[in-house]
């Protein structure tokens, strides 16, 4: 698998502020170490004193801009990403720049030994496009891996793939007289997940194929039913009983429009499973449980990934004569408030999910938790509008036609009334740091070695119920009742 450089969106304009100057100009950053992906949640720009020489083709600079993040990256077991522009100069690395990065691969390897270095080149910025080289890995040279794929998230995506610039195929005729062949281009190289195959995931599918995305990443555990063929497109009768995931592999190889799926037969919260998502760049929410919400709600601002998070909610009101129908989407990136800052999310809820069948019933019964086994209301006309509405808001931030300064829109469809609305992040929330993607475990999660991840809530109840022991359960479970009951409270208070 190609690799990746993950950057927050507000990097994207310093870069393209700085390509805009005379001579070059550099950052550095703490990154993390993954292979696949290198994310970094904040670029330094190294100031003007720590220059030695500065010109518009080569830069000297001074090591107190590197090394105290050099140190603490090796202290936290991290890497060290150093990136510079080529004003007016192509996006490969130069002689020079071979021979600096050497020699502070050589200082670096010497100070602090198995700190990865991940080092980029900036070029171009003169129609907002940014033109990038770069390569990741240790001592010696031959020993670095090409970075081949550069991603900007946040308000907007912006994804650069030089490995797959893209194809503009006459098959996307009246989509390129929209977006333009490199429009259709861009919308070729997008790395795309869907989690949850009902009726919203399922039509988001379809008009993600037949969009041209270049990669889907289809996520779900369960099979077609008598009663999801009313809402998931592409099943038919003859599928009842096959797993949803092979319906979509089914469809975007009948429809035949060059897209690659990657089939999860699985939950997002499984290790496993959440791990191979850190590789896209967009992720749609289309589940409708609160747990794998949480997983998807921290992939996004761990990994600079973008989740479009969608919702619909049908409550039936006998006293109106008609049902309640309200529904959402949500676009979650960093610098945007998450799910949980929205109340999108009730911790409660998620954590009672990941109880076995067993402990489920049994908390229910004893009035702690809901019951959350009742089939909701569902219809494909408006889970069908909703996906229209996540597709065209991903579309919407990745081609700028519309302004990104709200995060959220909601419909209500019996009042056919759409609003939109944004949220500032609460006091103190992980969404709102710098830090997020350095903590370890995955996502900072304690899972299981089960095929239930425990969410973050308290460890001594999370150890009981993952052990073995019937009696550290039974205590872990009476923990784990009196905290769903506090959140359960204060839920209802909020």
């Amino acid at each position: 698998m190609t690799a990746t450089l993950a950057l927050r969106h507000e990097d994207r304009a310093a870069v393209l502020s700085a390509l805009d100057e005379q001579n070059e100009t550099a950052w550095f950053a703490i990154c993390s170490p993954e292979q696949s992906t290198v994310v970094s949640h904040r670029l330094q720009t190294v100031p003007a004193e720590h220059y030695s020489e500065r010109r518009p083709d080569r830069l000297k600079i001074n090591s107190p801009a590197w090394v105290p993040l050099a140190r603490d990256a090796a202290k936290r077991g991290l890497g060290l990403l150093f990136a510079h522009t080529h004003p007016r100069h192509r996006a490969e690395f130069s002689r020079a720049d071979d021979a600096a990065e050497q020699a502070l691969r050589s200082d670096l390897n010497a100070m602090a030994p198995g700190v990865k270095l991940t080092s980029a080149v900036f070029a171009g910025g003169a129609d907002g496009r940014i033109e990038f080289a770069a390569r990741t890995g240790h001592l010696p040279h031959n020993d670095t891996r090409p970075v081949t794929r550069l991603r900007f998230a946040g308000r907007e995506l912006h994804v650069t793939d030089n490995a797959h610039p893209g194809e503009a195929r006459s098959s996307f005729d009246r989509q390129i007289r929209a977006f333009g062949p490199d429009g259709q281009a861009v919308l070729s190289r997008i790395r795309a997940g869907v989690v949850g195959l009902g009726g919203t995931g399922s039509a988001t599918t379809q008009q993600l194929l037949r969009l041209g995305i270049g990669h889907l990443c289809a996520v779900d555990d369960d099979v077609v039913t008598e009663t999801s063929l009313t809402r998931g497109w592409g099943s038919r009768r003859n599928d009842i009983g096959r797993p949803k995931t092979e319906v979509i592999t089914r469809t975007a190889h009948e429809i035949g429009l060059g897209t690659t799926v990657e089939a999860i037969n699985g939950r997002c919260t499984e290790q496993e499973t959440a791990k191979r998502l850190t590789a896209l760049d967009v992720v749609f929410g289309c589940t409708d449980d609160h747990a794998g919400r949480i997983v998807l709600n921290r992939l996004s601002y761990w990994y600079n990934i973008a989740l479009i998070d969608c919702g619909v909610l049908i409550t039936p009101d006998p006293g109106k004569g008609h049902p309640e129908i309200a529904s959402r989407v949500t676009w979650v990136a960093p610098g945007s408030a998450c799910l949980l800052c929205r109340g999108r999310i009730d911790p409660a809820i998620a954590a009672a999910e990941l109880l076995s069948e067993e402990e489920r019933a049994h908390r229910r019964q004893e009035g702690y938790i809901p019951d959350l086994d009742t089939p909701q209301p569902a219809v494909i006309a408006y889970t069908t509008t909703i996906s229209g509405i996540a597709v065209s808001e991903l579309l919407n931030r990745m081609f700028g036609l519309a302004k990104p300064d709200t995060a959220e829109a909601v419909l209500k469809f019996e009042m056919r009334r759409l609003s939109h609305n944004d949220r500032r992040a609460r006091d103190g929330c992980w969404c709102i740091s710098d830090d997020i993607q350095h903590r370890q475990p995955l996502l900072g999660m304690n899972w299981s070695s089960t095929k239930r991840a425990p969410l973050n809530m308290p460890s001594a109840a999370l150890a009981g119920l993952t052990s073995g022991h019937s009696q550290s359960r039974r205590k872990a479970g009476r923990r784990l009742s009196a905290w769903l009951k506090t959140r359960s409270a204060g839920n209802r208070r909020g």
